[in-house]
């Protein structure tokens, strides 16, 4: 790669940096962190992977204090064998940008200066059974990406099972899909940052979901520490973790009654 493309995207690491969420004392310890590799003598590409890499380390973690000084960290970096990839297939990217969620794992140089120069925002999340991990996530606004996160995984999940799925960012279901039988099953996630300056809307939004789907609609909780604020509702109840048990249940060719009674989510 041409070594003033990698000047640019050096420096667009750094204005990402800058205006990312990470908190203030962390951006200024990883910026002299990035100064003292400089003097190490670190090439351009190196330093876009340590900064980058740090910034995974401090996202979503404000608690976490980045403290490892340079020798360590190149120490740490050769054991994990990272390697700067330069080819024609990395210059091309590769990348589908209407896709919301990237997994950073495997991502190389030219796809995350992609990322990050198209509005993707990098953050630390559970998946449906694990976590958390680094992903980056374009949010779909004025959806948070948070909950942009949870609705692509499990929309994912369902897409093994089958495409007749619909995704929406009106006042439908977020998730509407058929399962095994042909039974329409909705879905709304929410992550709860929403629900104490638009209650009225969301209020409406679940009595409309009662009404018209009954106990084939559903809420889905990014944590347990939030269910109280929805059992009020009267509408069954899933926590991220129960979604691939659930999905697979909706096409084993049961009703999704006998499904909702055994998950014992009808509150």
């Amino acid at each position: 790669m041409d070594i003033h493309k990698y000047e640019q995207m050096y420096e667009t690491e750094l204005r990402t940096l800058k205006k990312s969420g990470i908190s203030e004392k962390n951006k200024e310890l990883i910026l002299k962190f990035n100064d003292e590799l400089i003097i190490e003598g670190l090439s351009k590409p190196r330093l876009i992977l340590y900064i980058n890499k740090l910034k995974v380390l401090a996202s979503e973690e404000e608690h976490i204090l980045i403290t490892t000084n340079p020798a360590e960290m190149i120490k740490e970096s050769e054991k994990e064998k990272i390697e700067v990839k330069d080819n024609k297939e990395d210059e091309k990217a590769n990348l589908d940008l209407n896709k919301p969620v990237y997994e950073t794992k495997g991502l190389t140089l030219m796809q995350v200066n992609m990322l990050n120069n198209h509005g993707y925002e990098l953050m630390k999340a559970h998946n449906l059974e694990s976590g958390p991990f680094p992903y980056y996530v374009k949010p779909r606004h004025p959806e948070s990406k948070e909950h942009t996160f949870l609705v692509t995984i499990i929309a994912d999940e369902i897409q093994k099972y089958t495409d007749e799925i619909k995704i929406y960012q009106t006042k439908k279901p977020d998730i509407i899909f058929k399962n095994k039988l042909g039974q329409k099953i909705a879905l709304e996630i929410e992550t709860g940052k929403k629900l104490k300056f638009h209650k009225n809307r969301i209020n409406e939004k679940f009595e409309t979901i009662k009404k018209k789907y009954g106990d084939r609609g559903y809420i889905v909780l990014t944590t347990n520490r939030i269910k109280n604020s929805y059992t009020r509702y009267g509408i069954s109840i899933l926590l991220r973790q129960e979604i691939k048990d659930f999905v697979q249940l909706q096409f084993s060719g049961q009703k999704n009654s006998v499904i909702d009674n055994d998950l014992n989510r009808t509150n």
